[in-house]
């Protein structure tokens, strides 16, 4: 008994050490980002230039909504928004082009509270709460997904810029994070709550609804029930928000999206594919290609659900996230949160296929792709590049997860 015990940590020092040869570099980066980034962007406190710049815009377009105004009239808000501002000495973006909003307007109808405190108390409700909000979601996912040591990659988390700058201009990415991260963990044993939470995804149906339907396919144990729950649930919400602003306002978000999808060269930083050939002067050449990246997305996801041994979990998907965040029409770089999903279901518990070399390159790639914010030539996004490569690394990753399956499962 004693040989076999002392035996025991000398077969798993040498795990241990390759995680955490894997792991540190990563891990100082992100402390060295955290460092810069206080010092330099959190001393200004929040405002509709930097910090704060989206809640101002939701706020903003919450006020236009409560005087009657359509929020999606990107020259309303802006006249609205830098007025509210400048009463309180507040900066505003010097584009008005860039300020606007796509999100429902039962959003904005629910923000009208915080417009009655002064906008950087408003703001800092905002970002903080999103920030926790952020925080506890992604515990729950590392206690769904059967993790029991949580602590080290929530600070990484929480750490990661997809995350903090999310957070900073108060997106509402955090949200849309904690919707899809409840339909994960609820989709096993209560497809109901499951489907009710996917609601959230409405916050950004461009990202969002198609990673809903992955958890759908490959995730959920009743699919039907979820699918019926996320249908009652949308059903609900369209119609409370009929009752509070109306049917014109729901048209004029309904609109808000070709008005996005026509102005997609402001749209900096996407990280789509989208960002490659968004600076084109033809809207009809972008259409055609959005239409045909979007179908090709779809041929992959039927071929992977078709396969002969389909995977049919989160693991086996992953990749398959980072393809439809790849053919949104348009997005940003925060959005990159909701891709903590299916990389955490890609390591594995605790981690333990961030040693199989796919996964961690996958996680650095996330880590790293903000050095492509520093350069973008003629307006062209580059963003989209280092997710082609996560893709690879994670579809390479659900390979190699199920060949051992095979391997292992009965002739």
């Amino acid at each position: 008994m004693d040989t076999a015990a002392a035996t025991v940590p000398r077969v798993r020092a040498p795990g241990r050490i390759r995680r955490v040869t894997i792991v540190l570099p990563g891990a100082i980066l992100l402390l060295l980002f955290a460092a810069v980034f206080a010092g330099s962007s959190l001393r200004e406190g929040p405002n509709g230039a930097r910090m704060g710049a989206d809640i101002a815009m939701f706020l903003g377009a919450a006020k236009v909504l409560h005087a009657g105004g359509n929020p999606y009239n990107h020259r309303l808000l802006y006249t609205v928004e830098s007025t509210w501002l400048a009463r309180q000495h507040l900066p505003i973006s010097g584009d008005p082009a860039i300020v606007r909003v796509g999100n429902p307007p039962l959003f904005f109808w629910a923000l009208q509270p915080l417009t009655r405190l002064p906008f950087r108390a408003a703001a800092w409700l905002w970002i903080g709460g999103t920030y926790l909000l952020a925080g506890v979601a992604f515990l729950a996912l590392l206690c769904g997904l059967g993790w029991s040591r949580v602590v080290i990659a929530s600070v990484l988390f929480l750490l990661m810029p997809q995350v903090v700058l999310g957070v900073y201009p108060g997106n509402v990415d955090a949200v849309v994070f904690a919707g899809l991260v409840g339909s994960v963990v609820a989709s096993a044993r209560f497809p109901v709550m499951a489907g009710a939470l996917g609601v959230a995804g409405w916050l950004k149906p461009q990202v969002a609804l198609p990673a809903l339907a992955l958890i759908l396919i490959f995730h959920a144990a009743r699919p039907g029930r979820m699918l019926a729950a996320f249908a009652g649930a949308t059903v609900l919400l369209t119609t409370l928000s009929l009752a509070a602003v109306g049917s014109s306002v729901m048209l004029d978000w309904m609109k808000s999206f070709i008005t996005y999808s026509h102005d997609l060269h402001i749209q900096l930083g996407m990280p789509t594919l989208a960002g490659l050939y968004a600076p084109l002067p033809s809207w009809t050449a972008r259409t055609v290609l959005s239409v045909t990246i979007f179908l090709a997305a779809g041929v992959l996801t039927v071929w992977w659900w078709r396969r002969d041994s389909p995977t049919r979990d989160l693991a086996g998907s992953a990749w398959l996230w980072v393809v439809w965040l790849l053919a949104a029409p348009y997005a940003h770089f925060h959005d990159e949160i909701l891709l903590a999903i299916p990389l955490i279901a890609a390591l594995g518990r605790n981690g333990r296929h961030i040693t199989d070399g796919p996964a961690a390159i996958g996680w650095y790639l996330l880590l790293l792709s903000p050095i492509a914010l520093l350069w973008m030539p003629d307006n062209v996004s580059l963003l989209g590049i280092p997710l082609v490569g996560v893709t690879v690394a994670l579809f390479i990753q659900a390979r190699r997860q199920q060949d051992g399956r095979a391997a292992e499962s009965p002739a």
